[in-house]
């Protein structure tokens, strides 16, 4: 490509514009796909508790979901990930840790920010209890056990 060939630097620069675009449906595409799924999930969930108990065709067998949300189960939760994994994690480290063992959709934005928001509550009031300590590198916050 010659430097002042201006219609081959247009194209480039149109195909690069395009795959952005494309690369961001994808991203839009992705987390429309993980809340539909927990969304389905909790209408199957919702079923099941009231009884139905014929086949649904979008049903699959999977391991029962754990959910650690009852009282000092998610501080229990935290307490046995920042001391397993013998490093300092990040709120949002602990979360997708979360999300992978309830076996939810990694993709839900919504999702992964309540539990976001729900482990750093967490996580400051084991601080203020003297349970937790945290550092900011940078952007981020690592917490660890005291």
């Amino acid at each position: 490509m010659e430097k002042g060939d201006e219609g081959y630097k247009r194209a480039v620069s149109g195909l690069l514009r395009k795959r952005n675009e494309i690369l961001a449906d994808i991203c839009e595409s992705q987390e429309r796909i993980g809340q539909s799924k927990n969304d389905l999930e909790s209408i199957e969930r919702c079923l099941a508790l009231l009884g139905h108990d014929g086949e649904l065709p979008t049903q699959k067998k999977k391991a029962v979901r754990v959910n650690l949300y009852y009282r000092n189960e998610l501080r229990s939760f935290i307490r046995k990930q920042l001391n397993d994994s013998g490093t300092r994690l990040t709120t949002r480290e602990l979360a997708e840790r979360l999300i992978e063992i309830e076996g939810r959709d990694a993709n839900d934005r919504r999702v992964r920010s309540d539990l976001i928001r729900r482990i750093g509550s967490s996580l400051y009031k084991m601080r203020n209890d003297g349970a937790a300590r945290s550092e900011k590198e940078g952007s981020e916050v690592r917490w660890w056990l005291c």
